[in-house]
């Protein structure tokens, strides 16, 4: 025995497959092919340089935060507090 979900199942599958089949217009593949003839071709060397400059840009933006994070984290505030004084030369 089918529960009520398999049967509205079974009726939208059987709808489906009695749904007619659609036709292309007559002419639409050669306008298709006509408007793929005409279009620019983007040379794969282009696109070699693209990918290898963002790359390039990549592996900066990382060096310099992993380089930046070192650093901050090496040197405690005080550090920078008693260089600024020292370099005023306030208490001399």
């Amino acid at each position: 025995m089918l529960t009520s979900d398999e049967n509205k199942l079974n009726e939208a599958l059987n709808h489906l497959s009695r749904l007619p089949r659609a036709k292309p217009a007559a002419g639409l593949f050669a306008g298709i092919e006509a408007a793929v003839a005409g279009a620019k071709v983007v040379k794969m060397v282009d696109w070699r340089r693209v990918a290898a400059a963002a790359v390039l840009v990549a592996t900066l933006n990382v060096t310099a935060i992993l380089y930046y994070s070192g650093q901050n984290s090496s040197a405690s505030s005080s550090d920078y507090e008693m260089g600024l004084v020292s370099d005023y030369q306030l208490y001399e």
